[in-house]
């Protein structure tokens, strides 16, 4: 154990961090982490269940004269993100995390450090163990495989959130917000079996690419005036039209919850257009810079000679393709109505791939209502089917409508006067949280989400700032005598 993190104030909490940095727990590897947290927790005599998919719940009661107070849940997630920097050796499965103390901050450089989300896990296990304070009845949730679809909360059994009052989600990364609402997501794949076509001689064969965009998060940049790779290609396409391009493959995106920042496109071109084609190439990447501007201060949009092609999509399926991708909505559709300044909902086309019989087009739809979600994404399913797509839906999870008035948050605002000496700003967030699947599980749950402030997350060089923990601990302590 790293005994300088271990001993960082408040030390119930770091000496557990260092603890949890310790042991192995990426998405799909949490159980020694889970034994870990039921081991510590039982050796305090308090009392822990395991549910089938692996999740953890560790009961604590009230402290005496608190017993008729309301139960507060403690929401975590047990997995982390496994990132490392090129060249670096480094197995997530054996080694501990390299984490350090700089400027202020806990961080590790070269693998991602997992405070996304081993410090929730350590800040609701030190309130699980303190016993220097008064408190409600206090409920802890772990769950597994958050980051790869909310695999844990989807499991969680009814019966554990059924009762209580109120659920601390523990897993925001700035210490002056406070959270109260997040998107509701599904992710809707189209797919095409394309008609294929000899190339015809004479024909040059070519590759267009566009890079250099800077994508970003579906939820949380989808607002940002950014392009989107596999639009701006199909675009050019549509302007090349009369120099008769015919594709071969297309593909562009690389996860269904990010911008897509490349694309590109295996083409013949009849002989005597092919100078005309790389003149357009060469105009289209001009009018492309001045379009973003400093938006997207890197695009490159090339085209270059490339082996011959042994197929092309037929001229109706080409057509029929590029009008369902150029028509096809992206972005933002209408802002919140709760939170002003924050996206309601929206909808990115993220990936475009081509496979020796198929062409996939993965999109996903973010809402904060969920009738306005399904709404969108019966549209956009009426709209590819239209040409001719077949429709796969998957990887459903509800929103969690904001409620900034709750009790819960006037608790958590009073705590932040006395400590912060102001109070949070009220937020949500345009992506998903557990907080949305494990509300839908009990309706009347009030609930916020809540953490110290941390940057990097997902990266290499994810860091958690010391201060902010020490102060977060402060007001949840002061939320759990008030609640």
């Amino acid at each position: 154990m790293n005994e300088q993190i271990a001993g960082l104030a408040p030390e119930c909490v770091w000496r557990i961090f260092a603890a949890i940095c310790n042991i192995p727990h990426s998405s799909g590897e949490e159980g020694s982490l889970r034994e870990y947290l039921r081991h510590t927790a039982e050796q305090a005599g308090l009392h822990c269940r395991a549910d089938e998919a692996g999740n953890l719940m560790i009961e604590k009661p009230a402290s005496l004269g608190w017993s008729g107070c309301r139960t507060v849940i403690l929401q975590s997630h047990l997995d982390m993100v496994p990132q490392v920097v090129a060249g670096y050796d480094f197995n997530f499965s054996v080694d501990a995390i390299p984490a350090a103390i700089k400027d202020g901050w806990v961080v590790s450089e070269n693998t991602t450090l997992g405070a996304d989300n081993g410090i929730g896990v350590a800040l609701a296990m030190a309130a699980l163990l303190a016993d220097d304070f008064n408190h409600v009845p206090i409920k802890a949730i772990f769950t597994v495989e958050e980051e790869i679809g909310l695999h844990g909360a989807f499991s969680l059994p009814r019966e554990w959130v059924s009762y209580p009052h109120m659920m601390i989600n523990l897993d925001s990364e700035n210490l002056d917000q406070l959270f109260v609402g997040c998107a509701g997501g599904i992710r809707a794949n189209f797919s095409f079996v394309p008609a294929w076509e000899p190339p015809p001689p004479g024909h040059f064969t070519l590759k267009i690419s566009l890079t250099g965009l800077l994508g970003g998060h579906s939820g949380s940049d989808i607002h940002l005036p950014r392009g989107n790779a596999i639009k701006l290609l199909a675009r050019f396409f549509k302007e090349a039209e009369a120099l008769a391009p015919r594709i071969s493959s297309v593909n562009g995106g690389s996860r269904d919850n990010a911008i897509p920042r490349e694309a590109s496109a295996v083409c013949i071109v009849p002989g005597a257009k092919r100078d005309a084609l790389l003149k357009l190439a060469a105009d289209y990447e001009t009018a492309l810079k001045a379009e973003f501007g400093a938006n997207e201060p890197n695009i490159k949009f090339a085209a270059a000679t490339h082996p011959a092609v042994k197929k092309t999509f037929s001229a109706d399926f080409q057509q029929r393709l590029l009008e369902a991708v150029n028509d096809c909505r992206h972005g933002v559709v209408d802002m919140s109505t709760n939170i002003p300044g924050l996206v309601g909902t929206s909808t990115n086309l993220a990936v475009i791939n081509t496979a020796p019989d198929e062409i996939v087009i993965c999109t996903s739809q973010r809402s904060e209502n969920d009738t306005r979600r399904k709404q969108l994404t019966t549209s956009l399913t009426a709209h590819f089917e239209r040409y001719g797509a077949v429709t796969h839906i998957g990887s459903e999870y509800p929103g969690w409508e904001p409620q900034p008035d709750s009790h819960l948050v006037r608790v958590f605002q009073e705590a932040a006067v006395k400590i912060l000496g102001k109070e949070l700003e009220i937020a949500a967030i345009h992506a998903g949280l557990e907080c949305g699947v494990i509300g839908a599980l009990n309706r009347n749950l009030e609930m916020v989400s809540f953490g110290p402030t941390m940057e990097n997350v997902h990266a290499p060089g994810e860091r958690v700032n010391i201060e902010s923990v020490r102060k977060c601990w402060q007001i949840l302590r002061h939320v759990l005598e008030n609640a």
